[in-house]
């Protein structure tokens, strides 16, 4: 996503969740132990994908939570991340 959607997102948001009645944040935790931070989609080969379309509808099972220092990891060092439930 480019900065300047970024910026805009940021700005909705922080909006949206002022006009919110409760908050409530769903935890995850990364394979690695940690908080998880990032959703991060996975392609068929099992790499992280970063570049192409920001959603895809109905892929819910291309998705992995990861802390943001696996996330990193996984992009610089072309690791295969397997999917939950995925063999």
């Amino acid at each position: 996503m480019n900065e300047e959607l970024r910026n805009i997102l940021s700005r909705v948001d922080h909006t949206l969740l002022g006009q919110a009645a409760t908050w409530s944040e769903i935890k995850t935790i990364c394979d690695c132990g940690a908080k998880a931070t990032v959703n991060a989609r996975i392609d068929g080969d099992g790499h992280i994908i970063t570049q192409g379309a920001q959603v895809v509808l109905g892929g819910n099972d291309s998705y992995i939570a990861m802390c943001h220092k696996c996330y990193i990891r996984g992009i610089r060092e072309h690791r295969v991340i397997r999917l939950h439930g995925h063999n």
